[in-house]
């Protein structure tokens, strides 16, 4: 690995599998060593890669110098993907709320709703929902709502 390589990925990848074969006490000091030579020779990212694909991973987030990082990431994900469905569960809520209330409103002045209309009503988004409450203030057939 200190040598010129002709295919730095093959050999990182044919490393991290002798790697994968060892011993699991044997494995933790091959993947630190590893850590450091990936170090000289800039080849972090490209041992990460390689190391995400064999099972070795118990002993990485074990590893001093690899697991940190792959543990922050890890973290990070998660908490990433969490923010994200909590956003996406807000905005359906809003969105759901808003069409029950828009249901509700259209209910009380034209009556039942046809299921044409409930169809429709279920493919608005937000803001066409938002500008169909607006128009049902003034509307006087059910159509006038949806402009």
């Amino acid at each position: 690995m200190l040598a010129r390589l002709k295919d730095q990925r093959e050999a990182v990848a044919r490393i991290v599998g002798r790697i994968a074969q060892a011993s699991p006490a044997r494995r933790g000091v091959a993947l630190r060593q590893l850590a450091i030579l990936a170090g000289l020779r800039d080849l972090e990212d490209l041992v990460r890669q390689e190391v995400k694909k064999v099972p070795v991973l118990d002993s990485i987030l074990d590893n001093k110098i690899l697991g940190p990082p792959y543990k922050r990431g890890l973290k990070q994900g998660l908490e990433e993907g969490l923010e994200k469905g909590l956003k996406k569960g807000r905005e359906e809520g809003k969105l759901e709320g808003e069409r029950l209330v828009l249901m509700r409103q259209i209910e009380k002045r034209f009556g039942t709703i046809p299921a044409a209309t409930r169809r429709r009503l279920d493919r608005l988004t937000t803001a066409q929902m938002e500008e169909a409450a607006l128009r049902l203030l003034d509307a006087a057939r059910l159509d006038e709502i949806f402009g």
